[in-house]
């Protein structure tokens, strides 16, 4: 249902009656503590603070909800992060759920920068390569090239929402007029998108659980190791600096959840003893929660399993993952004989930013929050009734719904 009080908490969506602005405006709120403040409001509003799950997500961040660009990476790492602050709040410690596509894209776009140029304001980009972008699709193809080049331009056509990546690729196999080092500057660029990014971003959306997240950056730098030299020393630094799911609470917690009894020994006994650091060891006393200052842990880019991607031997008082610092060590043991199962929130935020997108367009045609609701479920209701109108079968399935026969 909709509620009225929740208006003040979304001023930052609400279009100005006054101004006659048909788009939202958004409230440009710069300070991390303000943020937090922001999203907890909202929590209260809809669920009640100290009833919500134990997992915290920086969807709504990513998203872009509340606030603007420009401060977006400063979100997900270090002591005065947007997280840390909720954390803070809550006086607690929560599951860290960072975007796995937005992560994704942070090497590309740096790589991109690195070799052509710069983005400008206008989210396009200053280089050579990147001012071919918006005609990339008028090139004509290059039928000279081999078929497993070709197949480049055929993906293109199937995967329309990867625009950047894809526009370059576009450009590889057409005829294009680039020599020397704008050429060889291209080349690395493609064979990051094939090689890295384009089976990095199918991966994340196949295995969408946010346990999987280490297991993505994992998965990542074994991409990252078929790569020339020069693109590996470009990216490195971004991906170490990204790497937000291999704390070492995200780390403990996908070892939990595998199928691999070995692994899921290595965890047991590393919480176990994080439980008796805390004076909670006894078997029937919970871990510790406590709110508890993260720093983004060195990486090892030669890893080859989970155990190996960071230091697990460097044992710290607090590090146990959220979800099973409400177990006792008992209910932690029973691990090492059947594996743990936890919620299935993915580890990227596209629903989510299509729920901001729906309530944008909804905001431009409605004021209240209550005729923005019905805006919405008016959609929703449509889409479903309304799916698909390609044949005569679909359009019986559709006065059958609505006769309700």
């Amino acid at each position: 249902m909709a509620d009225p009080s929740a208006d003040q908490e979304n001023d930052d969506i609400v279009p100005n009656p006054k101004n006659n602005d048909p788009k939202p405006s958004r409230h440009k709120i710069r300070n991390r503590k303000d943020i937090s403040n922001k999203v907890l409001g909202s929590m209260r509003h809809h669920t009640g603070l100290r009833e919500t799950a134990e997992i915290v997500t920086a969807a709504w961040i990513d998203g872009g909800l509340i606030i603007p660009d420009d401060v977006i990476d400063h979100n997900k790492g270090g002591k005065g992060s947007v997280m840390q602050w909720i954390e803070r709040k809550i006086g607690r410690k929560l599951v860290w759920i960072v975007c796995d596509l937005h992560t994704n894209e942070l090497p590309l776009r740096h790589l991109i920068q690195e070799l052509d140029g710069k983005t400008l304001s206008n989210n396009r980009w200053s280089g050579p390569l990147g001012k071919m972008m918006d005609s990339a699709t008028e090139l004509q193809i290059n039928r000279a090239l081999k078929e497993s080049q070709l197949a480049l331009h055929s993906l293109s056509l199937h995967i329309l929402w990867l625009t950047t990546a894809l526009r370059f690729c576009r450009i590889w196999v057409a005829h294009h007029i680039l020599k020397g080092n704008q050429l060889y500057n291209l080349r690395l660029i493609v064979q990051f998108i094939v090689g890295v990014y384009l089976p990095n971003w199918f991966n994340t959306k196949v295995k969408s659980s946010f346990s999987e997240g280490p297991r993505h950056v994992l998965f990542q730098l074994e991409l990252l190791r078929s790569q020339p030299r020069k693109v590996v020393q470009t990216v490195e630094q971004i991906i170490r600096r990204s790497s937000w799911y291999a704390h070492r609470e995200a780390v403990l917690q996908t070892i939990l959840c595998s199928k691999d009894e070995k692994e899921r020994k290595v965890a047991v006994k590393k919480i176990l003893d994080m439980k008796l650091m805390s004076g909670s060891g006894h078997d029937e006393s919970v871990g510790d929660d406590s709110f508890k200052v993260r720093e983004t842990p060195e990486i090892n880019l030669d890893a080859k399993n989970l155990t190996d991607l960071i230091d697990l031997d460097n044992i710290q008082a607090g590090s146990e993952p959220p979800l099973t610092c409400s177990l006792t060590s008992v209910q932690v043991r029973a691990f090492q004989v059947n594996h743990m199962c936890v919620p299935g929130f993915p580890s990227h935020t596209q629903s989510i930013e299509r729920c901001v997108q729906r309530m944008s367009e909804a905001s431009s045609h409605a004021i209240s929050q209550e005729r923005r609701e019905g805006y919405i479920r008016a959609q929703v209701v449509s889409r479903q009734v309304m799916s698909r109108n390609r044949s005569k079968k679909d359009m019986f399935s559709m006065v059958c719904s609505n006769t309700g026969s």
